[in-house]
């Protein structure tokens, strides 16, 4: 029925099912993350013409498998994958220089299957380079309130002050989106200085590979 609407559906899938299970866990049950996720789900997609796009989160716990979770997600047919490297969270050095490794072990595989005319799509050889990722997109939480992004379940101190309302108020998106909060304050609220800085070290590596990636071609 998705397929009637004009919508384009983000699919949070980190890999391998250890990738899955651990990073994107259910709550409140021990049962399998990974297979109650969409990852079988791509040929049924583009069988109703659901625009949909992976979004893959690269943890530092799991650098040393990045390239193999990224090839799970295109060995089940997934053609559109955006990489968001994990915000809000600290990279040590062995981090940092694991996740240049598998960025350019990566590269190689990305070249090797276009070479054959194959995919996947890399959407981030697109966007634009930030440093830090600064998400501002509405989110509402399971109780009902809305908030202007997803910083608050990193940072559950700052829930008070970044909450916009609750669905119960009856208020349509566009009241949200005019009162919002600017860039630079969201920020602020998003990241400690701290946290900042370190991620700011993780950017500046995915931009010299996204960089690399552009100047040979894409």
């Amino acid at each position: 029925w998705l397929s009637r609407y004009p919508v384009h559906l983000q699919i949070a899938l980190d890999g391998l099912p250890e990738a899955q299970d651990t990073h994107r866990r259910f709550v409140d049950s021990d049962e399998s993350s990974y297979a109650r996720s969409a990852i079988h789900k791509a040929a049924m997609l583009k069988e109703h013409g659901v625009p949909h796009t992976v979004i893959l989160v690269i943890h530092p716990a799991r650098i040393d498998f990045m390239v193999e979770d990224f090839q799970h997600i295109v060995d089940k047919g997934y053609e559109i994958i955006q990489i968001n490297w994990a915000h809000n969270t600290i990279w040590h050095q062995d981090h940092l220089e694991g996740f240049a490794r598998g960025l350019h072990k990566l590269g190689l595989y990305l070249r090797g299957r276009w070479d054959q005319g194959k995919g996947p799509k890399l959407r981030n050889l697109n966007e634009t380079k930030l440093k830090v990722r600064l998400a501002q997109e509405l989110t509402v939480d399971w109780d009902g309130g809305i908030y202007p992004n997803t910083s608050f379940l990193f940072r559950p101190h700052i829930a008070d002050n970044v909450r916009l309302g609750n669905l119960r108020d009856g208020r349509n998106w566009l009241h949200y989106k005019i009162n919002y909060f600017s860039s630079a304050e969201l920020g602020q609220e998003s990241y400690a200085p701290k946290v900042f800085d370190n991620n700011a070290q993780v950017g500046t590596i995915f931009n010299h590979w996204i960089r690399w990636m552009v100047d040979q071609g894409i």
